[in-house]
């Protein structure tokens, strides 16, 4: 085309749809490029510099977790997470399937089903449950799927507490052994526990186990007047006694460390008339089942005679209290340990009547 003395070249009109399309490429391109580069757990190397996603850039001092929720709570957490010294979040995991996969503050949305993958991807240290309005229930389901894992697990307060402004939304509580029950924990009665302990003689037969070592322990909390420890092993009598000994200093009481086993009745009622006892907590026994399994005629003999010997040494010097130490195990019982503590029970209801 002349025009004036210029020629004008004609262009195709498509020009300008291919350039607009081609300039929407390389913005949106660049843009979509850079976010799964830093992202995402992926590093590129170039001209020996390393990029690194936010999830690697990490402080060694630094705690790497996990959050559990992705919602309101979940997002609070990980915002307060990232001026914390001692956290790191590097992911969501949540059961709700619409935000798997997707993005949430930075910080990738995965599935439950994939956290033992994630554990060990994402070199987790922690687990933050952010469910401040879940149930005691499913509490328990969540802490019941993690308990496997080698990581620790910490919950957020619940929403009572958050509303009275007792806590703050960062406020995170290690999940205790109450978080495990499946229901309200049972507060002990004080006055009720120290009836027949209280500026009395206790007895504990097996204070050297681990059951009768933390009876032991409790029973010097409430002030008795003397605490005798019956153990046939020499070695556990000593070191509960030990330790007894080292802390009983703002309440003092009389401990006295007895070498003797349950099936010698006549030391058993020498033991009872000598010290005068008020009250015996019974919890020598062979209580470990393979072992009882393997040795079920020394099962029988300790645990069953000798719940009998020292029952009846209790009725015949007079003892007030006798409180027998059992299992779950003796409900119904399937080997040989359990059916030496119901056989035990039985023997202690019919010396009752």
């Amino acid at each position: 085309v002349r025009e004036r003395g210029f020629v004008v070249e004609a262009f195709p009109r498509s020009v300008i749809v291919i350039n607009w399309l081609l300039a929407i490429l390389a913005i949106g391109g660049i843009r979509v490029g850079a976010r799964f580069i830093l992202s995402e757990h992926i590093k590129f190397s170039i001209l020996n510099y390393e990029f690194k996603s936010k999830t690697d850039n990490v402080d060694s001092g630094k705690s790497r977790v996990l959050i559990y929720g992705a919602g309101d709570a979940g997002v609070q957490l990980s915002l307060a997470l990232n001026n914390s010294s001692q956290f790191h979040p590097v992911g969501f995991f949540d059961d709700n399937k619409d935000l798997q996969g997707s993005s949430v503050s930075g910080l990738k949305v995965y599935s439950v089903n994939d956290i033992e993958e994630l554990i060990h991807k994402l070199k987790v240290d922690e687990v933050l449950i952010a469910l401040p309005s879940a149930s005691r229930s499913d509490r328990f389901t969540i802490i019941d799927k993690l308990e496997r894992y080698p990581v620790i697990v910490r919950s957020l307060p619940g929403l009572t507490e958050l509303a009275q402004g007792k806590v703050k939304i960062d406020d995170l509580l290690q999940v205790s052994i109450k978080d495990l029950l499946g229901r309200k924990s049972v507060e002990p009665n004080e006055s009720l526990l120290g009836k027949n302990i209280t500026n009395k003689t206790v007895c504990v037969t097996g204070a050297g186990g681990s059951i009768g070592s933390e009876l032991c322990r409790q029973i010097a909390l409430l002030k008795p007047k003397a605490l005798i420890l019956f153990d046939i092993n020499e070695l556990a009598l000593y070191s509960i006694d030990k330790e007894l000994n080292n802390v009983n200093t703002h309440h003092p009481f009389n401990i006295y460390p007895i070498l003797g086993s349950v099936n010698n009745k006549k030391r058993l009622n020498n033991l009872f008339e000598h010290f005068e006892v008020d009250t015996i907590y019974h919890a020598a026994a062979y209580k470990h089942v393979p072992m009882v399994e393997l040795n079920n005629t020394e099962g029988i003999n300790n645990n069953i005679f000798g719940t009998y010997n020292c029952a009846l040494a209790a009725i015949e010097s007079g003892i007030k209290s006798f409180v027998l130490i059992s299992t779950d195990k003796a409900v119904r019982p399937t080997n040989t340990m359990g059916a030496t503590k119901r056989v035990a029970e039985l023997i202690l209801q019919a010396l009752s009547v």
